[in-house]
């Protein structure tokens, strides 16, 4: 590493600061991040940020999922300000099921650095130690969930004396010792109050809610249980819905039924009620989302693709499937079921994810109605599924063991590269 550390030194004194515009690259999602009750945790997010500390700070949001650590995370990291102080900023999503290697192309493709897919973690993490030495850099790693993965990276990220920011987001309150004495903030769940506003803001927007509609919205909010996921969720399902009592009502009546049990229970129970309202044909669109791999960037052009391939949309006059599907994916972005990675120059959607939760939603509805089947560990087969999805590459022995599927689906492809899993139709 003293050798890594002098080459850095030599390379550093030829950097110019990056301008806004080249940092603007790195950002992961185009979509407006709405948040409440959280100008608080913004200010004291800031204030981190822009301390006057030296040395290398790391700054923790914990909480569970759905509860606004990446929203967090991205006003901060989305700030004029914010960007202008630091030379360099870069995001990577880390997730459950993280490559090392993956990560360590990652962040330099998000800084323009061109890296061979070939070179090992050391070389990858020495390139990117070089690239950030001497500069004052803000890097965010988003979903945080094992210590193993914390430690391979964090040996490529230099102290450069300069208050330099490591921001790590994670639903783990104990990520060991290194993270453990790092400075932490908390997100807390929604208040009533604030869990109206939140839900107010996502199904109405710039507008006002008929005054016939408050006192149930209000109750509405209340039943979401603070989880600012769950709020924006159900405030996508009222504003894609008639502003009737009758129908609030019974989104109401819906929410109050849903027996307490654990967190991540409950708020699935919630999340499935916008599940249920789906019309038909948006339902098939939806739970096939739940083939892609944890936080994976999803190219909008190739899911289109693999939708019209499985069948799933029908044809209307004058409109190609294509564009039936470009409609459908517009509609589960208006309802909050997926989200918004980056836009075009045309401002269409360019790429797309969806959140962990969701995609949890997505994958027990469709194995409760057989619509794909997941091998994990045991390689069962079975002539019901017709569709069969791998998380990893398959071999020409296991894809005879399910010649009966529609389409057998391979999840093995680079980190956050934007390309779908591998669809081989029967």
């Amino acid at each position: 590493m003293d050798l890594i550390k002098k080459e850095a030194m030599e390379i550093g004194h030829m950097h110019n600061k990056s301008t806004p515009s080249d940092s603007s690259k790195s950002s992961p999602v185009a979509k407006e991040s709405v948040m409440v009750g959280a100008d608080d945790l913004l200010l004291e997010m800031k204030v981190k940020l822009t301390s006057h500390l030296c040395d290398l700070q790391i700054i923790r949001i914990v909480g569970m999922g759905g509860s606004g650590k990446t929203t967090l995370a991205l006003n901060i990291y989305q700030d004029l300000l914010i960007k202008d102080y630091f030379d360099i900023c870069a995001w990577a999503t880390i997730s459950q099921d993280y490559s090392i290697q993956e990560v360590h192309i990652h962040i330099p493709g998000k800084l323009d650095l061109k890296v061979g897919q070939n070179l090992g973690v050391d070389a990858l993490g020495e390139t990117l130690y070089k690239h950030l030495y001497g500069r004052r850099y803000l890097i965010v790693l988003d979903d945080m969930w094992s210590i193993e993965a914390w430690d391979g990276i964090r040996r490529f990220l230099p102290d450069n004396k300069n208050g330099s920011r490591i921001v790590v987001t994670t639903r783990l309150s104990n990520l060991g010792s290194d993270l453990s004495k790092s400075k932490s903030l908390e997100m807390s769940l929604l208040n009533e109050v604030d869990s109206w506003d939140l839900l107010l803001k996502t199904a109405f927007g710039e507008q006002g809610c008929p005054l016939e509609l408050e006192e149930i919205g209000k109750r509405i909010g209340k039943s979401c249980k603070g989880l600012p996921l769950s709020i924006v969720v159900i405030g996508g399902l009222l504003a894609k819905s008639n502003h009737t009592i009758e129908f609030w009502e019974s989104i109401e009546e819906n929410l109050s039924s849903i027996v307490n049990s654990e967190d991540d229970e409950l708020y699935l129970r919630i999340l499935h009620m916008s599940y249920k309202q789906l019309p038909v044909y948006l339902k098939p669109c939806f739970l096939y989302m739940g083939v892609f791999r944890e936080d994976m960037v999803i190219r909008r052009s190739m899911l289109v693709n693999l939708w019209v391939a499985e069948g799933f949309l029908r044809p209307k006059s004058g409109k190609s499937l294509e564009e039936i599907a470009n409609v459908c994916l517009k509609e589960l972005v208006d309802r909050n079921l997926v989200l918004v990675d980056k836009i075009g120059i045309n401002g269409e959607i360019k790429c797309c994810k969806i959140h962990d939760l969701l995609r949890d939603l997505c994958m027990r509805e469709a194995e409760k109605e057989m619509f794909y089947h997941v091998v994990r560990h045991d390689l069962v087969e079975s002539n019901s599924e017709h569709r069969v999805v791998f998380p990893r590459l398959f071999t020409f022995e296991i894809l005879g063991s399910f010649s009966h599927a529609r389409s057998i689906i391979s999840q093995d492809y680079g980190y956050g590269d934007g390309r779908l899993p591998c669809n081989v139709s029967g």
